[in-house]
């Protein structure tokens, strides 16, 4: 229960007060003066402090104001036995928590610490909250830093042996070769994931700028590989002229990882459906901002995983790094926009980016 300190020099009134408090299951912390208790007021040292506004040498209003230059965040209760709207209003505004009149009956009393131990409960849980929020991304950080560092240490040596495999490949017979092809194959997955690791650790470095959506879309084709190439894209921008306000090369960078996943999933599914394989990738102005979507009619993501699929490492795929979807998370979240996924009308399924309303542009207008 709560640590409550309580002033008042009515001794009867005072004991009372304990008992009742006592009773309740808090501590309490007693005294007729100032002097002592004020050893207990230090910030974190107490959660209540319920005290008479007129008391010897000194007023309830200046105790208040005591307690709140020391730093302390536990709430102030006041009494008087000569409750007058001016009082009442001064105290409140020199922050206390609340006001009793006495005499004050053990149902008022008793309601009046309630609320104010929730209060500071409310209030410590938030500090605590923001702190450790604080600790996390400065750990973050420093992870990511590390990171970043080792990756790039690694990456340089696995660039060399990716072109030193090459070229013993080439020299090789078709036996030897394969075995190599093999290893390279493997080596260059592991360069992929570097890549990643230090696209997703460090800070991006954006710029904000118009984008026309309708070229954002068309240059989109490039991130497909020769087998994905097949898959057709399709578009859909409206108003036609849509712009908004980013940075191209992160959103490019993001709307290529997820056209590349919805076009890698249509490859590789093996469901019986007999849907024509299709991306489509919508803009929309709203109200709010705009909508930007891609949309496939592939084997779509279990509901199950939703709230999974936008965490480092995590991958239903064989051959994926894991960082894809969480690299897309980072920049939308760059943007100040919200990114979710969900299932398609054309059966698959549908990643929805939503931009802000102070982001979206009409054609021309972009500054």
């Amino acid at each position: 229960m709560a640590r409550i300190v309580v002033i008042d020099d009515e001794v009867r009134l005072l004991r009372t007060i304990r008992r009742i408090l006592e009773t309740a299951g808090h501590e309490v912390l007693a005294g007729t003066r100032w002097d002592e208790v004020e050893q207990h007021l230090k910030p974190r040292n107490f959660d209540v402090l319920l005290s008479d506004i007129l008391l010897p040498g000194i007023s309830g209003v200046e105790i208040l104001q005591m307690v709140a230059k020391r730093g302390c965040d536990g709430p102030v209760i006041l009494m008087t036995g000569e409750p007058n709207v001016e009082s009442a209003s001064e105290a409140v505004r020199l922050g206390a928590y609340d006001y009793l009149a006495k005499p004050v009956s053990k149902s008022q009393l008793l309601d009046a610490v309630t609320r104010a131990t929730r209060h500071v409960d409310l209030i410590r849980e938030k500090v605590r909250a923001e702190e450790s929020e604080r600790n996390l991304l400065e750990n973050l950080a420093q992870i990511g830093e590390n990171a970043a560092m080792l990756a790039h240490e690694i990456k340089s040596p696995v660039s060399s042996v990716n072109l030193a495999l090459r070229a013993v490949a080439d020299q090789l017979g078709a036996d030897q070769r394969q075995v190599v092809e093999e290893l390279l194959s493997k080596m260059q997955r592991l360069e992929t994931t570097l890549l990643r690791m230090l696209q997703f650790v460090k800070p991006l470095q954006g710029k904000l700028e118009a984008i026309s959506v309708r070229d954002l879309f068309e240059g989109l084709e490039r991130h497909l590989d020769a087998d994905l190439a097949a898959v057709p894209l399709e578009y859909e921008v409206v108003p036609e002229g849509l712009q908004f306000g980013g940075d191209s090369q992160l959103m490019d960078q993001l709307l290529g990882n997820l056209v590349r996943n919805a076009a890698k999933a249509l490859l590789e599914a093996d469901d019986g459906s007999s849907r024509e394989p299709r991306v489509l990738l919508r803009a929309v102005r709203e109200d709010s901002g705009v909508r930007l979507s891609v949309e496939d009619s592939g084997p779509g993501i279990p509901r199950e995983s939703w709230d999974e699929v936008f965490r480092p490492f995590f991958s239903k795929s064989g051959g994926g790094t894991g960082l894809g979807l969480a690299i897309c998370k980072k920049i939308a979240d760059a943007h100040g926009a919200e990114i979710r996924v969900g299932e398609s009308a054309l059966g698959g399924a549908s990643f929805v980016i939503k931009l802000p309303a102070n982001q979206a542009h009409q054609s021309g207008s972009a500054s």
